[in-house]
């Protein structure tokens, strides 16, 4: 696949924080090549035909919006989509069960007096709603284990781990689940004018026992996460 110039072809790009969590995906691409940037590689190619870019972000905001925004510049993307795990802040959500965002926002950004909790000072910037016809898309979906849920995911630079935390971000914000890479990608799409997608599998309960829960739920929650982006983008049209 081309870069951005050379054959405009419209392209996802399909982002997740480390390769494990799109492994499955990137198995699956035909005429699959690999373009090394930076410290991960960048895979493009066919997924049932849709045009794809495929890559590994890194884990935390700066990391996941420069990756967006560079490869927003070198490839002529249509839609932007974060997948990956996520940790549980609604008490209703369970292990395996799917996630996606109807919007996200950054929990751990406070500008202080005169601006809202995740607001981007002076700009128009604050809650990133995800693309409205792969959420709607998203809605009809009945995974095979676990529940589909619509939700809020709040993205920050910090693994949440305590009983305080959680509430507050429950109470004060209204997440449902907790990532590190969502919102900063959301934001980088909203400045190119792009649609913007995010969902995830929950892999804990954003406690002491998350990093244990995550390792042990990876490959379970990569290939879920698979089986839901082949429903948004391959069957039938989201436009």
């Amino acid at each position: 696949m081309a870069p951005r110039g050379e054959r405009e072809v419209s392209v996802y790009l399909v982002l997740g924080a480390l390769e494990g969590e799109i492994k499955v995906i990137r198995d699956h691409l035909q005429n699959r090549e690999k373009a090394p940037w930076g410290p991960f590689p960048v895979y493009t190619g066919l997924l049932e035909g849709k045009p794809l870019v495929l890559a590994a972000a890194g884990i935390g905001k700066s990391l996941s919006g420069i990756r967006t925004q560079g490869l927003i510049d070198r490839y002529p993307v249509e839609k932007v989509i974060f997948t990956g795990v996520a940790g549980a802040l609604n008490p209703s959500y369970r292990p395996g069960d799917l996630v996606a965002a109807r919007d996200c926002l950054q929990h751990d950004l406070d500008a202080g007096p005169g601006f809202e909790p995740g607001e981007v000072p002076f700009t128009p910037y604050r809650v990133f709603p995800g693309d409205p016809a792969l959420l709607d898309k998203a809605r009809t979906y009945r995974p095979p284990e676990g529940a589909l849920r619509i939700g809020r995911i709040l993205t920050g630079d910090r693994f949440i781990r305590r009983e305080e935390e959680r509430e507050a971000l429950r109470r004060e914000l209204k997440g449902d689940a907790v990532d590190m890479e969502g919102a900063s990608a959301a934001q980088a799409a909203a400045i190119n004018g792009l649609g913007f997608f995010l969902f995830r599998t929950i892999s804990d309960r954003a406690d002491e026992q998350a990093p244990q829960n995550y390792r042990s739920l990876l490959n379970r929650a990569a290939e879920q996460n698979f089986l839901f982006l082949k429903f948004l983008i391959c069957s039938g049209e989201d436009e």
